[in-house]
Order: C-alpha cells, then structure tokens, then sequence
C-alpha cells in the first residue's frame, strides 16, 4: 500500500496484455459476504509476460481503497478475488477463477508509511468554507483545525482557526466550515484573505492523518491559495438596543462593519415598523461612532437629534415605539459590501430600550496597568457615599460566556476610591491583589482586552437615580484611555529551605512564570559576593503566573551548595542575585537587576 503495488503469481506465464484489472476485487474477508470491497477500475501494469504481473494501482484505486474502512489495513484484512476474465496465458487459456466466497489471502502485505500531502487549498469568504486537497484519501475526523493558520506570503501576519468543523466523507477534499468567531476575526485582518497574493496556509505537523492503521499525518505545509471567492454578501444590522438616558445607540451587525463608512445620515428612528403615522426623525449626525471595527458599533447621538426625538414624545419611548430604518449608504463590511437596507415600512424594532430618567451613565473610563488605577467618568456629580468598588467588573472583551467568567472576568475586591472636584470622576487605585489576578487573567493587556462591566447598584447621583449598567455581552466598554504595564518587576522578598530545597521568590507583580531563567540565578554568602553557586540543574515549581514563585534547587546544585560552608548556614549568609533577564512579568518587562 505504501508503493501503490498488487503483485500476483501464477501458476505459469501469463500474458500481460490481456490483463483486465476490472475483474480484480480487493476484499477485506475470506467471503465477501461478510465484509467489503472494490473493484480494480483504472490501475494497469507494464509487467513483461510472465508468471508475476505486477499492478500499479491507480490514483483512484488507490485513493478508494484507503477510503473503504477495515479493506487493506493489514494481511488480515486484504484478499483477492478475480474472474476468469482477469488474464489469459500465451495459448489464450483463461485463468482460472477465484470466487469472493472463498478468496486468497494476501501473502506480504506492506502499509503505507508514507505521509500525505496538502496539494492545494481554496478559501470561499463568502460561504465561509476552506477546501484542502489532498494526494492520497485523508480521515476526516482526524482534522484539527487549530493547526491550520492563514497568513501573508511573506508571514507577517497570521491568524491560526480556533475553531471549525467538516461534515466531508473521508477522501482526498476535505471542506472544513469556519468557525464564525475565526471568520470575524479574519475579516477584521485587513492585510490577510483579500486577494490571493495575500493568502497563504500554513499547516502544522499532523494538522490531519491519512488512512493508514498506523495513521501517517500530513507533513508541515506553506502553501499559497488556488481560488479565493471574496465575500461579497451584504452585510446585515441584526438588532439593536437604545439607551435614552445616554443617548447611545448599540448597532449589532451579522459580520464586522468598517467603522470609518459610517454615514449616520443614512439612518432613521422611527415609532412604528411602517413609519406610516410620520414620527420619523432622520439621525442628523452622531457625536461619536467609535473607532473599533466589529459586530458591535455604538452611536452617541447628537444633541440635536436626541432633541428632536425626546420632542416628539410618542416614538422612542419603550421598546414598541423604537424602530430604525437603515439605507444601503449606511455602513460597509470590511470587503466594501453595502449593508442590505432596511425599508422605511419594515423597520427593525429596537431589542431593548433604557429610558430616560437622567439617571447618570458612564461617559468612558481610563485604566492604568502601569500604576493600578482605574478612572470612571459619569456623565453627571454622582453621591460619594454610593460609590461601591465591589460592583464592577472588569474582563478581557465585549462577551465573556458565563462558563469562562472564572478565567476572563474579575470583579474587584476593593481600593482606594477618590473624587474629582465636582464628583463628576472616580479614581480606584486598584489592590494589589486585584491586579495581580488581572495581569493573571490576562486583563487589562492591552486596550481590546480591557472591557468593563457593572450593576446598577455601583452609584447613585445626588437624587438617587441609580446609575445604567453596563452589561456583559451588550454594552460593555472598552478603556477609552488605556496605558499598559511599564514598570519592571521587582523581588520584595525571598525565602530559601535547605531542608526541602526549595527557594521562594515573591515579586512586585505577577510575573510570567514560563520566563523564569534559573541559570541566572546566584546563592551567595555576602550581600557583596563571597561563596556563591550558580543554578545548574533547578526547575520551576510553579504552575501558574502569578506573584509568588518556586524553585526546586536540583540536586546538584543542593549538594554544591551545603559542601560551602560559609553558604546558606543561615539567613544572614543566605542572598540571592541575577540579572535583570532572569523573568518578565505578564507584558515581557524583565526583572530588574538584583544583587
């Protein structure tokens, strides 16, 4: 199976040319009753008349006969059966059959070692599918699209599926159905999946298997792209959700929108879904739209606007009485498709609607990584004494599902809470522990990782309206002033066992435990040197990042160290030096030099 041969033996010479490779069945069982087959259709052979003829099977032969499950994966499962028509000796005498209820066995029986090969690919953006072609018949279930990467020609930018799946039949074309979380994120990589001089593949070692019983995965692949089918579905607004008190309007569209084609002129609120009754107001404008691409947009209406429709008071009023209507000069997706309109006498009806109670909201918030601060900016004086840190949240995006709350949200624990002149700002300067957990969580790593939530119980204003919520997966928000993590970790403390061998490093911040480098690690007598061992053979201890960290002194190195006898007797001739790259915390800022 791995050279693609079927070598039969007759009992005498046999003429090549009247070989009939269609009276050849491979079964897997001695009675094809019980099992299954295929028949030889397009393999040949160049053998010279003789009693061996060796076949050559052909690509679909082949290909077939890999596809079969339990046919030709070992001795005990390959059997032959032909019919007298498979091949004449050189009197013209037929061969003598051999019937599929009592076949032969296969005498040697070699499996294919040989791995497959990605041949071609093609990306439909449109449809959302990658096709890849393979050279021999591969297992569809064994497809791990997470080793699957697109990227430039020249590998610049990348972005590796984390997510998809293939309803394909085993066989050499797999189609594999994007994730649409991967299909939003590529769109929203402008430099990658447009055109097929930016299109590339990148396949990991094993990224699928072929049939082999002992399965040979397909070998690493750069591969540039054969078709690629732009998107050229309009995109659709799906919902949308109004805030009155904030004058913000919440866009949800099916596929990432650019941002910067927004025509707010092209929008109209309207009180019923036929806007036959005339409360139609025109969105004159909006004051801000963002600057994020994506599935979500929020409009700030402009105060001439929100006039107008808080004038008319029968629209905009509940849920019932807030439709939009959109004009296909609205918006484009980020492959220049013009957002499908929506009629003026079908309006889409508002998913959810915040009335106006002036109660307070939000107007943006700032965070600090760098000094632990976190800044809220209301849109009116808020009562201090109501303030409560405990009720927001902070998370790594716009939606965290409830199951991953653990590991991408945190709610504070507390802080020092501080006001602006006119209680207008609220400055926390965040716990250590709480921004220990972030920079664990990962929040707060850049400004498209730092999102906030909070209940309507986190302020009140000076009348005791409680200020609007923002919540997960609806109107968070992004840091809308962000400044990352600058400053260097530092050790505050260490403690060493010779006892049990182990050194324990408590850092400023949470560091990155992978990073830690234990040959730049120095025992020493003497704050200023003495008798010192640098670590040779010590491992981490410590699984997870975070600000305290342990080290497990190799045996070598223990053994090094208690033959000095001036070393470690003791506190006061027990210190620690490295260098400065011995660890970095969370955003690869190495530890400062310590001696």
């Amino acid at each position: 199976m791995d050279a693609g041969h079927l070598t039969l033996t007759f009992s005498e010479t046999v003429r090549t040319n009247t070989l009939n490779v269609g009276a050849i069945r491979i079964q897997s069982t001695l009675d094809l009753a019980n099992g299954v087959s295929h028949v030889l259709t397009t393999s040949s052979s160049s053998s010279v008349n003789g009693p061996i003829i060796v076949v050559q099977l052909s690509i679909a032969d082949s290909n077939e006969l890999k596809r079969i499950l339990g046919l030709a994966r070992s001795q005990a499962s390959t059997f032959v059966s032909i019919t007298n028509a498979c091949i004449r000796d050189m009197g013209g005498l037929q061969v003598v059959a051999i019937g599929s209820s009592n076949a032969l066995q296969i005498g040697t029986y070699i499996p294919d070692s040989t791995r497959p090969v990605l041949t071609e690919f093609d990306l439909d953006m449109d449809a959302e599918t990658m096709t890849l072609v393979f050279d021999e018949t591969v297992s569809a279930a064994s497809l791990d699209v997470r080793k699957i990467s697109l990227a430039t020609a020249s590998s610049t930018a990348a972005y590796t599926l984390l997510a998809g799946s293939t309803s394909s039949a085993d066989g050499t074309r797999i189609v594999v159905n994007l994730a649409k979380n991967d299909v939003y994120a590529i769109k929203l990589l402008p430099s990658i999946a447009t055109s097929v001089s930016n299109t590339v593949i990148l396949a990991a070692d094993s990224m699928i298997l072929d049939m082999a019983t002992t399965a040979n995965g397909v070998a690493s692949t750069l591969l540039g792209v054969t078709t690629l089918t732009a998107d050229h579905t309009a995109p659709n607004l799906v919902s949308f959700d109004v805030n009155m008190d904030s004058g913000r309007i919440t866009l949800h569209f099916d596929e990432p929108i650019h941002v910067s084609s927004f025509d707010v002129l092209s929008l109209t609120a309207q009180k019923s879904s036929n806007g036959a009754d005339g409360n139609n107001v025109v969105l004159e404008g909006a004051a801000d739209v963002g600057a994020t691409d994506g599935l979500q947009v929020d409009v700030v209406l402009t105060t001439l606007t929100l006039d107008r429709i808080k004038f008319n008071s029968v629209m905009y009023v509940s849920t019932i009485t807030s439709y939009l209507s959109v004009r296909s000069t609205f918006a484009v997706d980020m492959a220049g498709n013009s957002i499908a309109p929506i009629l003026s006498t079908a309006a889409l009806r508002a998913s959810s609607y915040q009335v106006d109670v002036t109660s307070p909201t939000l107007v943006q918030y700032e965070l600090n990584m760098n000094i632990g601060e976190l800044t809220l900016t209301f849109s009116e004086t808020i009562s201090e004494v109501s303030f409560t840190v405990t009720e927001v949240q902070l998370q790594s995006a716009s939606y965290v599902a409830a199951a991953d709350i653990g590991s991408f949200a945190y709610t504070l624990t507390g802080g020092a809470v501080s006001f602006s002149a006119l209680s207008t700002v609220v400055t926390v300067q965040l716990t250590l522990l709480d921004m220990n957990i972030l920079k664990q969580r990962e929040i707060g790593r850049s400004a498209v990782a730092s999102w906030l939530v909070f209940t309507s119980s986190t302020v009140q204003d000076k009348s005791g309206d409680r200020v609007v919520a923002l919540v997960n997966g609806q109107n968070a928000q992004m840091a809308a002033v962000y400044t990352p993590d600058t400053t260097r970790p530092v050790v505050n403390s260490l403690s060493l066992s010779m006892n049990t061998g182990v050194l324990t490093l408590s850092f400023s911040e949470t560091v990155r435990v992978s990073t830690l480098q234990t040959a730049q690690l120095t025992l020493q007598s003497t704050a200023t040197g003495g008798q010192s061992v640098t670590f040779t053979s010590s491992t981490v201890s410590t699984a997870n990042n975070g600000p305290v960290v342990s080290v497990n002194i190799g045996a070598p190195d223990l053994n090094t160290v208690k033959q000095l006898r001036q070393l470690c007797r003791g506190a006061s001739s027990s210190f620690l030096s490295f260098t400065a790259g011995m660890i970095n915390d969370m955003l690869a800022m190495r530890s400062r030099l310590f001696l």
